[in-house]
């Protein structure tokens, strides 16, 4: 069966630079897949790809069973228009407020699930519902300079949910942030991914949380997919990078995997 998102032969370079060289990878619905590996191994770039961002070099990427390699302007937008991206700085708007950044995207576009544009009754109440379920309630009148690190990239995952797409993009939802905000975000993608019911794709070099939200974790490496699989297998394959990250635990992330369970 086909999987919701596929990734055919993949192939990127920039210049001489090589970056993704023949990738495959399936998406299937409703699981949370995380792509890891280190800096600069081309991670965003695949993530890039999926939404349609950057084009490849060669190879396809089918969402829905809709290859949208080839298509550019307002058919790419109608093919991507269920999917959310979270950008790795947050991107929110400096001189808007939390409650605007949140809403922002739908007061530009129709809501995609009901084709209709929202009314300012149901936008304030969609956005107040995504902050609360971020546990920012109360700052929609706040601009973004004024939120620590870790309440800007809540303030985005509400954007996110605010939009209510099915289909989820992740670029280092945890990078810059300490170890305690970084495992509330990692919970907070767990959470979304469940109340949404959603398909989620996560790019990070933190295998901690990678561990912890994933379904199946895939390793980025010499512009493939090295290593495949659930986190019980994942975790005890080895390979130097994969090696390299466990050697920065702090604590078992399959115990914290299991108290999330209970």
């Amino acid at each position: 069966m086909a999987g919701l998102i596929e990734i055919k032969d993949l192939k990127k370079s920039y210049g001489a630079h090589k970056v993704l060289g023949g990738l495959n990878l399936t998406i299937n619905e409703g699981e949370t897949v995380v792509i890891i590996g280190p800096s600069g191994v081309g991670k965003s770039v695949l993530l890039k790809h999926i939404i349609g961002i950057s084009k490849p070099d060669d190879g396809q990427v089918i969402v829905g069973g809709v290859n949208i390699t080839d298509l550019d302007g307002g058919q790419l937008l109608r093919a991507i228009k269920r999917m959310g991206m979270l950008f790795q700085g947050g991107a929110l708007f400096d001189s808007m407020t939390i409650e605007d950044n949140v809403g922002f995207y739908l007061t530009e576009h129709d809501d995609h699930a009901s084709g209709t544009r929202l009314n300012r009754a149901d936008l304030t109440l969609r956005v107040d519902e995504a902050l609360t379920m971020v546990g920012l309630h109360g700052t929609q009148n706040k601009l973004p300079n004024e939120l620590s690190g870790g309440m800007r990239k809540r303030a985005a995952l509400a954007r996110l949910i605010a939009y209510r797409p099915s289909i989820l993009l992740y670029d280092e939802p945890t990078t810059g942030l300490d170890p305690i905000t970084s495992m509330q975000i990692s919970e907070l993608i767990y959470k979304i991914q469940r109340e949404l019911k959603a398909t989620s794709v996560v790019v990070t070099h933190d295998l901690t949380s990678a561990l912890y939200i994933a379904d199946q974790l895939a390793l980025l490496r010499d512009g493939v997919i090295a290593h495949f699989g659930p986190p019980e297998d994942f975790i005890k394959i080895h390979d130097p990078i994969i090696d390299s990250f466990k050697r920065n635990f702090t604590q078992d992330p399959l115990s914290l995997r299991r108290q999330r369970d209970e």
